[in-house]
Order: C-alpha cells, then structure tokens, then sequence
C-alpha cells in the first residue's frame, strides 16, 4: 500500500473498495500468540485460531486511514497495479503466488476470533489510527520513527 523509507504520497489499495476486510495489526496479533502459547497443553495439534484484528466493511477504508495518518488528501488513493504483477509473474515467482492469493481481495473476508476470545478473555486490539501510524513510522514513511 506504500513504500517504506519514503513519505506516502499515494496509497496502493489492491481490492474493490466496496469489499469488507479483516486487518491485524501484528503487535496484537504477536501478542495474541504468545499469550496463546501459555495454553498450548490444552489445544489439540494444529488447533486453529482467528485473529479477527479490525474489520472494515469498506476495505478502501484502511486506505483512507493511512491518507489521513500521512496527512493527505483521500484522493491520493489508487489501484493497486495487478497488470504488472500479472504481466512479471512467468518470471517472479512471488508474483505468480500473489495471484493465487487475489481472491482475499476480490471478496469480502471477516475471521471469527470467538475461539482465541474464549481461551485468552479477549483479543488484543490496538486504536486503528494508533496502529496506522505506528505502522507509518516503523516503515519510516513519517518523520516520527517508531522504537
């Protein structure tokens, strides 16, 4: 969605802007797991548990929320160039493996974290303007830089 090292002066956003998606902000998703992991005796092997993190009905809006943490217009929204991911991925792998994964973009995905909120009593969460800009400034798109 942006390039780290540089100031965001445009937001790639690689879905329909009217499909719903499910974000983590991966220090609660980090934390979710090792607070997980005090449990792990009680779980079967390859137990599965779902970080449902921030849902947003309009996907576009995570988007929006970086132009507003960047302070820029909300215009500074684009598409994310898939033609040139399809046109390079004969001879990126990486990019024959993002195509594979389009279809998360193309639906809406929301996870349910009732299992992890049943083990752990609740699931860390993070402001989503607070976890943007902090996201921003480790990438070392804004002038303050995370620790």
């Amino acid at each position: 969605m942006v390039k780290p090292g540089r100031t965001v002066k445009r937001v790639a956003y690689p879905g329909p802007h009217s499909s719903g998606h499910s974000w983590a902000y991966l220090p609660d998703a980090g934390q979710a797991v090792a607070e997980l992991l005090r449990h792990r005796r009680d779980f079967a092997p390859f137990e599965v548990f779902h970080f449902a993190g921030h849902w947003l009905p309009r996907g576009v809006a995570m988007a929006e929320t970086v132009c507003e943490a960047a302070r820029i217009p909300r215009s500074r929204v684009g598409s994310f160039p898939w033609w040139g991911v399809s046109a390079l991925s004969p001879f990126v792998k990486t990019f024959g493996e993002m195509l594979e994964m389009r279809y998360l973009w193309t639906e809406s995905l929301a996870l349910d974290n009732r299992k992890l909120v049943g083990i752990l009593g609740r699931e860390p969460h993070t402001p989503l303007r607070e976890a943007v800009q902090d996201t921003l400034a480790s990438l070392g798109c804004t002038e303050a830089r995370s620790a």
